[in-house]
């Protein structure tokens, strides 16, 4: 968490730093259901600006593009025990497949 009691990990623009901190407390046997750390985290990434229609931008610029970030931060979400039901993360997953054919580019 930020010094200023966000809950987020710098900086607050890109989504993806925080969604790697939240998958190393998921894989450290914390979630949703027994941190409130994570709880936060969570929430912070599912109401990210950077996030609109089923997309988290990177917040990088051009090196790191929505694919990448949009499937660490569901990754991340899903890992801590977010529901895959949820709106947010059903647009997310449909992107993702959507895009396919853009997985694996050169850029």
């Amino acid at each position: 968490m930020n010094k200023k009691g966000g809950k987020y990990f710098y900086p607050a623009r890109v989504p993806w730093c925080t969604a790697r901190i939240l998958i190393g407390l998921g894989l450290c046997g914390r979630n949703v259901e027994n941190s409130e750390p994570v709880q936060k985290i969570a929430k912070w990434l599912l109401e990210h600006p950077n996030y609109s229609d089923g997309r988290w931008q990177s917040g990088t610029g051009e090196w790191n593009i929505w694919l990448e970030t949009t499937a660490l931060t569901v990754r991340a979400l899903l890992l801590v025990g977010i529901s895959p039901q949820k709106d947010r993360i059903q647009k997310a997953i449909k992107n993702l497949y959507d895009a396919r054919s853009e997985w694996i580019q050169e850029r």
